[in-house]
């Protein structure tokens, strides 16, 4: 107990600085302002969160169902937990830069999973806060419930993550053990980890099916809750009548799996760890080593895109975003009739199948701007490389060239994937020829101007001391602010597009966007160059 104690000191006090940036001086100042920003971005989300539910609310308290606001709560957490966590597990419990250091102390291997377990636990326990706590508020304003309701819900707090914790952990485990068999480590677990959430993706669209073939046979809304996830149902009963028997059980079913999960993963830990880094694989075959020769930047540009390919967490963050939009646009080209009903069916949006249709070109522009702003590659390109950024630095290269190259490694993993789209598209409505060439503009300068920001933002918040990629990726300042800005961008840019629409054409709306996208690019880059060469000095490891 006293090694796992130590442990989690050591791993917490490094990693639960999520935003730490620029050390200065002033310590404590420091230290506040990097705690603000998670913490206002918090405090927005709940709030917009209680605002739904707060409507949500509204309606099912005339019909005597506020609980089922709890319900929605926990549900949306858990499953947001389980998603979340498949790929984030492999980053925290096996992709560590200091698996050697740890390995080499006398530390069981079940203390290291279980410590890597429970900094695992304390992201997702932090997050689903965001979720749980406007609920509670929300239920408690409603209702006035007893002292029962605040005890059994802050246990619910602690209780709820274990298992979906465990579950993505456990599925993380197993794509981890099954890739590292093959050459292709890395590409093999990239695949598998996208097969498990498209699973869980197609589940997530059939849930309607599912719990409708559940409440066929249940007898109230209580025990389908129950048969689809039991520590919520529990829970319910615990609020309304509280009984130590279902208590136990509750405990039971979220610990005993924490226990099974640590000793079922230490037992093969060292060896999918030995097999990943390629320990047990070093062999001497005696071959010529040839030399070629390549210029600055397209060696800078095969090192971005090598480490890239090498981290599962950093490609599964960044991709998601692009096939997602590769699969909407062969849904619409596919069953076309389906996305127009879709929409035309609901009320007060006022907009025929054929206006729709007409639009489509507009909304797939819109959604070519969407998903470049979302695909925040370069915000982590510097902090990944941690304290291999020095010999980047030494490296008879300019910083204009350092950031030419992790911008190019940005636009060749995301601009094929959209202009494969973009070209799905086309052969499908075969829209006006300004259309075309301003997509096909935005396709290559929207990714740009994204890529471009990223690395700003990446330069101001760099995470250097990270000990796992996904701290980098999922947990650093500059992968938020980098999201936000980015989503915030496109935004701005959607409502131009529609505001000029009012004044002018479609056709010219679109191409004075599209001109308005470059000259940003254009500015931004002009800072970056101007920025980047005094921040790039500054950053020290």
């Amino acid at each position: 107990m006293k090694k796992l104690k130590s442990l989690l000191k050591a791993i917490l006090s490094q990693d639960m600085n999520l935003f730490k940036y620029n050390v200065k001086n002033n310590k404590s100042k420091n230290k506040s302002r990097s705690f603000m920003l998670p913490l206002v971005l918090a405090l927005i989300f709940m709030y917009a969160i209680g605002t739904y539910l707060n409507l949500l609310a509204n309606e099912l308290s005339k019909l005597n169902l506020t609980y089922i606001l709890l319900t929605i709560s926990l549900l949306v957490p858990t499953l947001f937990t389980l998603v979340e966590g498949i790929y984030k597990s492999q980053g925290i419990l096996f992709e560590n830069k200091d698996n050697d250091l740890l390995f080499s102390l006398p530390i069981s291997k079940s203390t290291i999973v279980m410590a890597r377990l429970i900094k695992l636990y304390i992201f997702q326990y932090l997050y689903n806060l965001i979720f749980i706590l406007p609920g509670y508020v929300v239920y408690v304003y409603y209702e006035h419930p007893g002292i029962t309701f605040y005890l059994i819900s802050i246990l619910m707090t602690f209780l709820i993550p274990i298992i979906p914790t465990i579950v993505a952990s456990f599925i993380g485990f197993i794509i981890k053990k099954i890739s590292v068999n093959f050459k292709s480590k890395k590409v093999v677990q990239m695949v598998l980890t996208m097969v498990f959430f498209a699973l869980i993706m197609y589940l997530s669209l059939n849930t309607n099916n599912i719990i409708k073939n559940i409440a066929a046979k249940a007898t109230s809304i209580n025990e389908v809750i129950i048969k689809f996830y039991y520590p919520i149902g529990a829970y319910l009963n615990l609020i309304q009548k509280f009984d130590i028997v279902t208590l136990l059980k509750l405990l039971c079913i979220t610990i005993v799996p924490l226990v099974l999960s640590i000793l079922i993963i230490s037992k093969y830990y060292f060896n999918i760890i030995s097999k990943s880094t390629g320990y047990s694989t070093i062999k001497n075959k005696n071959k010529k080593l040839e030399y070629r020769q390549n210029s600055h930047l397209k060696a800078l540009v095969k090192k971005e895109l090598k480490k890239y390919f090498s981290s599962n967490v950093y490609m599964f963050n960044t991709l998601v975003g692009l096939v997602l939009m590769l699969i909407a646009t062969i849904a619409m080209c596919i069953n076309i009739d389906a996305v127009v009903n879709l929409v035309t069916e609901g009320q007060g949006f006022g907009i025929s199948s054929k206006t729709l249709l007409n639009l489509m070109p507009i909304i797939f522009y819109c959604l070519v701007v969407l998903t470049s702003s979302l695909t925040q590659i370069t915000s982590s390109s510097i902090s990944i490389e941690g304290k291999s950024f020095n010999i980047t630095k030494c490296l008879p290269v300019t910083p204009k060239e350092i950031f030419l190259a992790k911008i190019l490694c940005s636009n060749l993993i995301s601009i094929p994937i959209i202009l494969l789209s973009d070209v799905i598209f086309f052969i499908f409505f075969r829209p006006s020829i300004i259309f075309i060439v301003a997509t096909l503009v935005v396709t290559v300068i929207m990714p740009t101007l994204i890529a471009i920001f990223g690395l700003i933002v990446n330069l101001k918040y760099p995470k250097m001391d990270a000990t796992s990629d996904a701290e980098v990726v999922k947990q650093s300042a500059s992968s938020m602010v980098s999201v936000f800005g980015g989503m915030f961008v496109a935004i701005l840019l959607i409502l131009s597009l529609v505001l000029l629409s009012n004044i002018t054409s479609w056709n010219l709306s679109v191409v004075l966007t599209t001109l308005l996208i470059l000259v940003i690019t254009i500015v931004l880059w002009n800072v970056l160059k101007k920025y980047g060469n005094k921040k790039i000095r500054k950053i020290n490891i």
